[in-house]
């Protein structure tokens, strides 16, 4: 049975789940001083000015001409308690209403989520229902509170408490998504999560690049017949079995390996301090990659006809069971110039299928000969630049490139034709790379400019 803080913590994880996930890399610290967020504007500051031009619209009775000087207001002292109020008295909207309403309410309640109104803030609201969104801020605050706990839990300095960094910095940005705009909470439990940070400062680059590459070994070979390996009982309760890493697994490990065996080579192009040396996990990472991917089995090869054939329901579907590069969509141009790879949906693989040859010709056309005649190239086309990182991108700026014969590109277009922009330029770095060995970045770079440039139709 789960215990109250862990359910509480549980929940606001999935909630917030998807914007912590946004963060890369997680970790940013509680700021120091609070103070600006909830002060009251100063007399004849550039926000008083600002709130005092609200004010004024509002006795007018030109409400809509309020809201641009108060949100303008807003911009100094975000979690301005009066500001907030009178946001909530300008606006009409019932919805937007409401989100003032939590705005003030979440700035205006103490660490404990309790709210305590004013004489004036009371008449203001006259018979408002606070009931809902005062309990949201209770609500907040509780998870605040347990997230401490359990960051006060986490021990630093041994190897069994490996990990444990990350997840302090992980349970921080949890704790900046509640805690935002709600200053009571960061006075009141930042300095414990700063302290925190502190204590877990030294990274643990070299233990989680040595967990994944144990887990790519031993889920890269067979796992059949091998028996789950049992947890140690906590609690007294009965312990639940472990699984053992499968390829698949193995797999997704191989490649976070790869991209940050290859991030840290992005050392001297990033502020702070030096990135880690994983240089042993660089050749690994790559083999790993392949022996894991062998391991998971090849996918099958689709041909362009079948892809056509796809109702909007089979493509959904498509899409839905390629979504991983455990089983990429697969598939080949017309005459199999190219084989192609993607996990970003049937239409996208369908589109680079029937297209790549065609921008591969008119490069030809360009050039005069085609040096790759029996000679297959492959297009990769991944949805991110972690992505990119993963696949062995030179540049951490970069939206696509070119290694040999293969082309890896990053999903940045909106249609088939902008896609071929960026599958021109890659393309011409692969037919330079044969045909003008050795000249100068400037030209090379130049080069697949133009020819991406300079097309109507596909």
């Amino acid at each position: 049975m789960l215990t109250a803080h862990r359910a509480l913590t549980l929940a606001v994880s999935a909630l917030l789940a998807p914007a912590l996930l946004a963060q890369a890399p997680p970790g940013s610290s509680p700021p120091s001083d609070v103070s600006v967020l909830d002060a009251v504007p100063a007399a004849n500051s550039p926000a008083d000015l600002r709130w005092r031009a609200g004010k004024d619209a509002l006795s007018k009775g030109d409400a809509a001409g309020a809201v641009p000087h108060l949100l303008a207001a807003l911009e100094f002292h975000p979690a301005s308690p009066p500001v907030l109020l009178d946001l909530w008295r300008a606006v009409g909207d019932p919805g937007a209403k409401a989100l003032w309403l939590e705005r003030f309410v979440r700035a205006a309640s103490d660490a404990q989520g309790r709210l305590k109104l004013d004489p004036a803030q009371r008449k203001t609201l006259g018979n408002e229902d606070l009931k809902a969104t005062s309990k949201l801020a209770e609500v907040r605050a509780q998870a605040a509170a347990e997230l401490v706990k359990l960051c006060d839990r986490l021990k630093a300095g041994p190897k069994d408490q490996a990990g444990n960094g990350v997840l302090v910095r992980w349970l921080c940005e949890m704790f900046l998504e509640i805690a935002s705009d709600a200053p009571a909470l960061l006075r009141q439990h930042g300095p414990q999560f700063a302290a925190a940070l502190q204590r877990h400062a030294a990274p643990e680059w070299e233990a989680i690049a040595q967990a994944l590459a144990d887990v790519v070994q031993k889920g890269s070979a067979s796992q059949k017949d091998k028996p789950a390996q049992p947890a140690a009982a906590t609690n007294g309760n009965t312990p639940t079995p472990i699984a053992a890493p499968t390829p698949e697994l193995a797999q997704r490990a191989a490649r976070v390996l790869a991209g940050l065996a290859r991030q840290a080579t992005y050392g001297k192009d990033l502020q702070g301090g030096p990135a880690p040396d994983l240089s042993k996990f660089t050749t690994a990472g790559s083999a790993a990659a392949g022996a894991a991917a062998t391991a998971v089995g090849a996918p099958k090869v689709w041909t362009i006809d079948e892809l056509k054939a796809f109702d909007a329901a089979q493509r959904d579907e498509f899409t839905l069971a390629h979504r991983s590069w455990n089983n990429p969509g697969v598939t080949l141009s017309p005459t199999g110039k190219y084989r192609i790879e993607t996990i970003c949906g049937a239409e996208t693989l369908l589109g680079v299928a029937e297209t790549a040859e065609l921008h591969h010709a008119r490069l030809v056309g360009h050039y005069g000969k085609d040096p790759f005649e029996g000679r297959q190239g492959t297009i990769r086309i991944v949805p991110d630049v972690n992505d990119l990182e993963i696949e062995g991108a030179p540049f951490w700026w970069a939206g696509g490139f070119q290694g040999g014969d293969r082309t890896v590109l990053r999903f940045a277009w909106g249609n088939i034709p902008g896609l071929g922009h960026g599958l021109t330029h890659e393309l011409t770095h692969r037919f330079d790379g044969v045909l003008h060995p050795f000249v100068g970045a400037w030209y090379t770079e130049g080069h697949a400019q133009w020819t991406a440039g300079h097309y109507a139709k596909t």
